[in-house]
């Protein structure tokens, strides 16, 4: 009995721990772990109303056949959100893109495409401007 509950708290915490987000340097990070079918990170805002640069990054480190679709979301204050980017991304693939967006809240979103077995980590923000 204590080893089948040690085990259930040790995979909660596993998964607890792999859905953090975190804030670095003008950027939210996000990190898909093998468990999760998606995630998202943590919402970063343009609060000024000219369009701002923002630099997306992902790269899928999957070693499988697990494709990875990104959503660049984009909510507006009012409870509404909306994809304002998205693709995929092949496993053991990265990519980079820069993209001019207006004022208001976004945020990465990467989704297994196989629920799970993924591996991929994202980035979302600014950097050099």
């Amino acid at each position: 009995m204590k080893l089948k509950i040690a085990s259930l708290v040790s995979t909660a915490v596993v998964a607890l721990s792999t859905s953090v987000v975190f804030a670095h340097g003008g950027a939210q990070e996000v990190h898909l772990s093998e468990l999760q079918s998606s995630a998202t990170s943590k919402y970063f805002t343009v609060q000024d109303n000219q369009n701002r640069q923002l630099t997306v990054t992902i790269n899928n480190q999957s070693q499988g056949h697990e494709e990875i679709q990104y959503n660049v979301l984009k909510a507006d204050g009012l409870g509404n959100t909306e994809v304002v980017a998205n693709g995929y991304i092949a496993p053991n693939g990265n990519k980079t893109f820069s993209k001019r967006f207006g004022k208001g809240d976004y945020s990465l979103q990467l989704i297994c495409k196989t629920q799970v077995g993924c591996n991929a980590t994202g980035s979302i923000g600014f950097f050099g401007e």
